[in-house]
């Protein structure tokens, strides 16, 4: 079954289960005229005293008022029409107050593969029946920011809530108090992600770093990165410099101006290796659970640079799906097994990443998703997943059509049309000139240490005749293998094909079913859609009861 919720599409670390649920988009669907729309949020504000009838903060209060609620959390649950639980249900006796008026839910794919957005965004906007004030207490006494939400659907009022449907989870963002409703704003779980994920120097020497380096972030090398250019510490005048934060898989060479210099002996310690001798033109070097630093045995005279296979922490992660794992994995956030696994496949290379400024666990999963040409994002049942946007080439069995379509289907502006895709490949992160390089390389070692990353070209010349205003686009990836790159400049060149459509398809309750990326087949009188046309859902609407799908084909 093809869903938003299923077993099929969940797993991993912290994984979201399984729920018994109703097909949305199965054929025999049942009628959604008595179908019930859930809303279990929750509200927090530490110790919190009420007084006030238990309906403002949410009927499954059951108790007489006044209410005294403690712990922190208090739970909200609102429905589309009134609605209670069975005694028997795994949620029993619980009433959801009829009082969610509307909700939209907007989802979209980026579909620039050039493009600096590589997140699938969710956002979410619940509007509550409000003109009897009963709910102006709840704004006032509870904050909704970073705690959890989730809608979800009954197929009738007689249904169980085991079988609700789930159609978004994420987090409350705020409320927004208007005349006769009370506005909740959602968003999805990539916004926890938004908080720093580099450590900082303490700067009290040592490994801490010096006093200059306090407050300043501790790099990390994840997969292989070449010519890093790892971080004096300046303990005490020795040459110690850091390469990554934790354990790193390996050193791959130590370079002074281009030049390799030949390793030492490894350390057993961060403080046998400051108390070492090391031998003059060698490195000595030591890796440990809380760094990687290497120390050099002469005074320097130019840049310092390194090739290291980096984290290793949770075991090595070499591709870019790998690495987001762990990232996500650090962060605490779940995320789908069975759609990394997917993008294992897609997004096969050997990869690296290397971090010497502040950035967040959302920016680091974006340079990742960019250096593959992906896209990731909550899947909207609140795990992480991850995908290429690409030209469709099947239909699912899915079909979408005038049994499902409840308004004209829109055309909307095609996307952009490449003739010529340039893909950068094997970055070098610290490209070197002039003084910066000896004397003694040769021209073509010279050339590769002087360029920011490598480049292959994927070329239809016959679209330039075409569209005359084709594009020519660069995209920059992580990948250190010619060949992962040529691919990727070739999916890219698929998909910004001529002939491509964009459409907007307004369907019934079938729409809410149908996940971002899935495919079908979209047949309409008009457009030139009559015979049927294979598309890939890349956004999706929900207006209470009904989606609008954006689709490309």
């Amino acid at each position: 079954m093809i869903g938003i919720l299923g077993a099929s599409i969940l797993g991993g670390r912290g994984s979201v289960p399984a729920l018994p649920s109703f097909d949305l988009i199965a054929p025999n669907q049942p009628s959604i005229s008595d179908a019930v729309l859930l809303v279990e949020a929750r509200g927090t504000d530490g110790s919190l005293t009420v007084t006030s009838r238990p309906e403002i903060l949410g009927a499954s209060i059951l108790a007489a008022s006044p209410v005294t609620v403690t712990g922190g959390t208090v739970p909200l649950d609102w429905s589309d029409r009134d609605w209670t639980s069975l005694p028997s249900d795994t949620r029993p006796n619980i009433h959801f107050a009829g009082r969610a008026a509307d909700v939209t839910i907007d989802r979209a794919l980026p579909l620039r593969p050039d493009g600096a957005r590589r997140v699938a965004v969710a956002v979410g906007d619940l509007g509550l029946s409000n003109g009897d004030g009963a709910l102006d207490a709840t704004a006032r006494a509870l904050a909704v920011d970073g705690q959890p939400v989730t809608l979800s659907l009954l197929r009738s009022r007689a249904a169980p809530y085991a079988e609700r449907r789930v159609i978004f989870r994420g987090i409350g963002a705020d409320w927004r108090p208007e005349a006769r409703s009370l506005r909740f704003r959602m968003r999805d779980l990539s916004y926890t992600l938004d908080v720093p994920m580099l450590g900082t120097y303490g700067g009290t020497g040592g490994a801490d770093g010096n006093a200059d380096l306090k407050g300043k972030p501790i790099p990390e090398a994840w997969g292989i990165c070449r010519g890093i250019a790892p971080l004096a510490l300046g303990d005490g005048g020795t040459q110690i410099y850091q390469l990554h934060a934790r354990q790193v898989q390996g050193i791959l060479a130590v370079y002074v101006r281009g030049a390799p210099i030949a390793a030492g002996t490894q350390r057993a310690s961060y403080a046998a290796l400051a108390s070492a001798s090391t031998a003059g033109g060698t490195y000595d070097w030591v890796i440990t659970a809380t760094g990687s630093y290497i120390r050099l045995g002469s005074n320097v005279d130019g840049t310092v640079t390194a090739d290291v296979q980096g984290d290793a922490s949770d075991g090595y992660a070499s591709t870019i799906p790998a690495m987001m794992r762990d990232i996500l994995t650090r962060a605490g956030t779940p995320y789908s097994a069975a759609g990394f696994a997917n993008l294992d496949a897609i997004c096969p290379g050997t990869a690296g990443l290397y971090l010497r400024e502040q950035v967040t666990f959302a920016e680091a999963l974006t340079r990742l998703a960019a250096g593959g040409a992906l896209w990731w994002g909550d899947d909207g049942t609140g795990v992480i997943t991850g995908n290429r946007v690409a030209a469709p080439f099947g239909n699912s069995g899915l079909l979408l059509d005038q049994t499902v379509i409840v308004a004209d289907v829109e055309p909307l502006e095609p996307p952009a049309i490449a003739w010529r895709v340039t893909a950068g490949y094997r970055p070098n992160w610290t490209p070197l000139s002039g003084a910066d390089l000896v004397s003694t390389l040769t021209d073509a070692r010279r050339l590769e240490l002087t360029e920011a990353r490598r480049s292959v070209v994927a070329v239809d010349a016959a679209r330039r005749g075409r569209n005359s205003q084709a594009l020519d686009i660069k995209i920059e990836t992580l990948l250190d293998n010619e060949l992962e790159a040529q691919g990727v400049a070739q999916n890219v060149l698929a998909l910004m094909r001529p002939g491509l459509g964009l459409f907007r398809v307004p369907c019934n309750a079938f729409g809410l079913g149908i996940p971002l990326g899935a495919q079908a087949r979209l047949v309409w009188p008009r457009y030139g859609l009559s015979a049927g046309l294979d598309v890939r859902v890349v956004g999706q609407t929900i207006r209470g009861r009904r989606a609008d799908l954006l689709v490309i084909g």
